[in-house]
């Protein structure tokens, strides 16, 4: 069986890694039309706000998803609940 903390960090990563994955194709898609005419310094700069803008959103949640590990009832549920509304593993 997985320990409680395992869970919560595997669902706090998965949510991560899927904020990530959504926000860079969209900036991806974003650079290759309407923002084509920028050089290469300006889309790292962009792509460096997308990656900071990702960490400033999920570090308060993911603190809340750990601390919750403690409880292990209330970390199972509210795995599962994250997993589900944010569709998830």
């Amino acid at each position: 069986m997985i320990a409680p903390t395992d869970r919560i960090a595997t669902v706090a990563a998965e949510l991560r890694e899927r904020t990530r994955r959504v926000l860079g194709e969209e900036i991806e898609r974003t650079l290759r039309k309407r923002l084509r005419h920028l050089p290469e310094e300006d889309r790292a700069s962009i792509r460096t706000m997308i990656e900071a803008a990702t960490e400033s959103l999920l570090c308060a949640p993911s603190a809340r998803l750990q601390a919750l590990a403690e409880h292990p009832e209330v970390a199972a549920s509210r795995g599962a609940a994250m997993r589900e509304l944010f569709g998830l593993g």
